[in-house]
């Protein structure tokens, strides 16, 4: 179970994470 939240939350996080570290990215560069 807890292994199957983590998997989905940094699924989901990662995705998330990619949007919004691309537009930081661009943003500092």
């Amino acid at each position: 179970m807890v292994k199957l939240k983590l998997r989905g939350s940094k699924s989901q996080e990662r995705k998330r994470n990619r949007t919004t570290y691309g537009k930081t990215n661009l943003d500092q560069c």
